[in-house]
């Protein structure tokens, strides 16, 4: 009678992954956005600060999404999860 927390995959994308250096870190926890890598995606409209990435078999929650160059692309600060 428990409820169950599913996730299922929205699409297979292409994308840039970079781990954020110290002091990238520290300047998005300025703004209060926990994060531990740097995400380039092509612009889509599903993608929010509620979703979830899976990137070689590593886990990350999004906390901050900013469409770039006129919704060319999709910049994503995550926080990885085990």
């Amino acid at each position: 009678g428990e409820a169950s927390l599913t996730w299922s995959t929205i699409a297979t994308v292409w994308a840039s992954v970079d781990g954020l250096s110290a002091r990238d870190i520290m300047q998005a926890q300025q703004a209060n956005v926990l994060a531990t890598h740097k995400i380039i995606v092509r612009y889509r409209d599903d993608v929010d600060h509620t979703s979830r990435i899976v990137w070689r078999g590593r886990t990350m929650e999004a906390s901050s999404v900013i469409d770039r160059h006129n919704r060319e692309y999709l910049e994503i600060l995550a926080k990885e999860v085990q």
